[in-house]
């Protein structure tokens, strides 16, 4: 790859960011069956999953991608911005022993079967998003908003359906919202902090080649996100300082997997710790706990294999706390 990076400065409050890449990649895979049972009544055999065809297989693409923003300093507690980006995420060879298909598609077993191709595509994104950076209350409160539109195409989407690894590419798929982000000084000693993300759409595109997926939301995108943090931080004599945190990470439903349709709900996380630093020394002691309320769900729902239409899950990570000591010399 070869890329440029640009700051410009047009006037004392105009600005310009100009950048730009270009990627070259060039991927091998390859699969080869060293040992599978050859009795007919082989588990797999008899599902029609195994044996697949072997293969050996290459991608290779280039791309230009990069990004141009302009800022513009309203004043000198406010800034906006407008920004355009090009992604670009190389396509490859999806090296799963079913990648090139299933028994069907394996001449050694089915004569005259076609193997598929084992490869994927690249993906690509346009990005534009609109922003506001601003300070007020002289200086103790600053608040970053943000609207973001994402245009996608080839989306690959990585799933596990039970018996087989596959990477697909979604023609198409859209992310748009907008993202707030506050900072407050309450006092000398304590802080409060509020985040929000509004995901207003993230959907594949309405395409049959998706199946169950076209016009479906992505997984792990919530319509809503928010945090809420308290924070102290407080001298208590020239050499030693109390700090702690307490804090809330709340989300909307959200799909958890693109194999299946299964949700998780509505959840919120709390957070917190306390502790003392020294100043001079180098050193702070700190208790602390995360998901102090043990809050127990699914995180992440995945197809079972050989199980028809049961799924298992990864659970959230129990209530944990403890004590740390950190020292620097």
């Amino acid at each position: 790859a070869a890329f440029t990076h640009w700051n410009l400065d047009l006037s004392e409050r105009l600005g310009l960011t100009v950048g730009a890449r270009y990627s070259v990649d060039e991927k091998e895979g390859a699969m080869v069956r060293n040992y599978f049972s050859p009795a007919p009544t082989a588990v797999f055999r008899l599902l029609g999953v195994q044996p697949g065809p072997e293969y050996a297989d290459s991608f290779e693409d280039s791309a230009i991608s990069g990004s141009l923003a302009a800022r513009y300093q309203v004043s000198d507690d406010m800034m906006v911005y407008a920004s355009y980006s090009r992604g670009y995420k190389s396509g490859g060879v999806n090296i799963d022993n079913t990648a090139a298909g299933t028994l069907v598609n394996n001449p050694a077993e089915v004569p005259g079967a076609v193997p598929l191709d084992p490869t994927y595509r690249s993906e690509f994104v346009d990005g534009y998003e609109l922003g506001l950076k601003s300070e007020y209350l002289a200086g103790r409160a600053r608040s970053n908003l943000a609207l973001f539109y994402n245009d996608i195409e080839d989306l690959q989407i990585a799933q596990f359906i039970g018996t087989q690894f596959t990477i697909d590419n979604a023609p198409e798929a859209t992310v748009y919202g907008l993202e707030l982000e506050n900072q407050f000084l309450l006092s000398d000693a304590f802080s409060l902090n509020f985040d929000v993300t509004h995901i207003a759409d993230a959907k594949f595109g309405d395409d049959p080649v998706l199946g169950a997926l076209a016009d479906r939301n992505f997984a792990h995108a919530p319509e809503w996100a928010a945090n809420l943090a308290l924070g102290m931080d407080q001298p208590v004599s020239s050499d030693f300082s109390l700090f702690g945190r307490v804090g809330l990470n709340y989300s909307t439903e959200l799909y958890t997997n693109t194999s299946n349709d299964h949700m998780r709900g509505n959840q919120g996380e709390l957070a917190a710790n306390v502790g003392v630093r020294s100043e001079t020394a180098g050193w702070t002691l700190a208790a602390w706990c995360q998901n102090c309320t043990d809050e127990r769900y699914v995180t992440q729902h995945f197809n079972s294999p050989l199980q028809g239409n049961d799924a298992n899950g990864y659970v959230s990570a129990p209530r944990t706390y403890g004590v740390t000591l950190r020292g620097s010399f």
